[in-house]
């Protein structure tokens, strides 16, 4: 019996001093030694994941460290107030997941008046204003606006009065003004919105973020975010975020990483192949940058030779000129739904089966790729390597994504495993239109209004989906 009272004393007086959180100060003293570069980007990441709420400036603030304790909880780990290596490993991770599937990138301002990061992978193209340019979604989720107000224009404090007023539908709930910035947030019929604008050498350079908090539930947070990464007056090559961070070596603890798509189809004898599709009857047409971005020379089979106009290696498309005539297409101007019919087109292992067009039927299964990607949606047609690249037409007969890739069948029985059914992946139509806009290319779009049979889509495809050839370098 005494034996056990003083093993409960030992527990009761060990337990704690194991998991005691370090006070502020101590805490305080530990985050100061660390590089510069982890004091910025351990509240950056806080920010992503949710855990803080405020501004980064390089130093601890009662709210960081708040934000460390409930991280620390959440990885059932003590909450000491002090990240250890293994935990910051996670944390990163965990936070840049999130940048990557926001395509979270370093980003000139308007007259190269500094730099923001803005989340590339929510937003389509942008399209030039009056004052810089302006971001939107395809479905109005998200809109971000960049201007910049030359001297004499407006004083930082005329231009605060002026956007932090109540007028029309806008409600603001938030404002302050400092001597060098001012933010100002609120409502905007729907949507909610963030307006940040500070003073640079005369100029008065800003943001918006507008979103619809029904769709983008985590838009408070990215507001945060790029206030904290909005850094007027800095070079691209200098912003005070590093552009490339390469991930920490996974910790025990991390998931195994989702199973990446299948890889493109391997060249053969300096010969590789693949799909697309015309944009317009004057030659110009459609692929995946990978399909043509090792090529010495291109080949549309029955066109002839083509050209590469430009590329998005992002969003792994490929705009290609040819001599020939094409064929118009029409893309579907509203968002695809869970559970459409979709319908792939392509040349699939060329020189092994029939050279003839494939063409299958599915279902869209998701509208997010892979980690919520959403220039991505999943569809259930069948996908072979070559007839990716080629379109994805809907029921109306209208293209609403580029077939891109399907699931690694290897990597995904190594992970899970089991064998992936018909979990194949298209670019958006949306992504495609808006790069075709900003090379100075208008497409077509319509809202199809009446279904047709699987075998009028299956001609129309045929029209104006070809078969690439590329030949590499020995």
């Amino acid at each position: 019996m005494r034996r056990f009272i003083l093993f409960l004393l030992i527990v009761m007086f060990w337990v704690p001093a194991r998991t005691q959180a370090a006070d502020y100060a101590e805490a305080r003293a530990a985050f100061n030694r660390l590089d510069a570069g982890s004091r910025l980007t351990i509240p950056l990441m806080l920010v992503t994941i949710g855990r803080y709420n405020g501004m980064v400036s390089g130093e601890l603030n009662k709210r960081i460290y708040r934000g460390i304790l409930e991280y620390q909880s959440s990885l059932r780990a003590a909450p000491t107030g002090i990240l250890t290596p293994s935990q910051t490993d996670i944390l990163y991770r965990e936070g840049f997941q999130i940048w990557r599937r926001w395509g979270l990138q370093s980003s000139e301002l308007p007259m190269g008046r500094g730099v923001l990061y803005l989340p590339l992978n929510l937003v389509g193209y942008p399209r030039a204003t009056a004052r810089g340019r302006a971001y939107e979604a395809a479905d109005s989720s998200v809109a971000i606006d960049l201007s910049v107000y030359s001297p004499g224009e407006y004083s930082l404090a005329e231009l605060y009065v002026k956007l932090s007023k109540n007028a029309g539908r806008r409600a603001v709930k938030y404002k302050v003004l400092r001597d060098d910035f001012f933010v100002v947030s609120g409502s905007l019929g729907p949507r909610d919105y963030y307006t940040k604008y500070a003073y640079d050498r005369g100029y008065l350079v800003g943001f918006t973020l507008a979103w619809d908090p029904t769709r983008m539930g985590v838009g408070d947070r990215l507001a945060v975010l790029m206030s904290n990464t909005f850094f007027p007056g800095a070079a691209p090559e200098s912003s005070p975020v590093a552009e490339d961070r390469s991930e920490p070596a996974p910790a025990q603890v991390a998931a195994a990483p989702a199973p990446a798509p299948s890889p493109p189809e391997p060249s053969r004898g300096g010969v590789s192949t693949g799909s697309g599709f015309f944009v317009r009857d004057d030659g110009l047409l459609v692929t995946n940058n990978h399909v043509v971005e090792n090529c010495t020379s291109i080949d549309v089979l029955k066109v002839g030779s083509a050209t590469i106009l430009a590329r998005d290696v992002s969003n792994d498309l490929a705009l290609l000129r040819t001599a020939g005539q094409g064929h118009s297409v029409q893309f579907r101007s509203s968002p695809i739904q869970l559970g459409e019919a979709v319908y792939a087109l392509g040349y699939p292992y060329a020189g092994t089966l029939d050279n003839g067009l494939n063409f299958t039927n599915g279902l869209v299964s998701s509208l997010a790729g892979i980690q919520n990607d959403s220039r991505y949606i999943q569809v259930t047609a069948a996908v072979q390597p070559g007839n990716s690249r080629g379109p994805l037409m809907d029921e109306f007969g209208t293209v609403a994504g580029v077939v891109t890739a399907r699931l690694n069948d290897i990597n995904m029985l190594k992970n899970s495993g089991s064998l992936p059914q018909n979990v194949n992946f298209a670019i958006r139509a949306d992504f495609v239109m808006s790069f075709l806009r900003a090379n100075g290319i208008e497409p077509s779009a319509a809202a199809g209004d009446a279904k047709m049979p699987a075998s009028d889509i299956a001609a129309r495809g045929r029209d104006f989906t070809v078969q690439i050839v590329c030949a590499e370098a020995g």
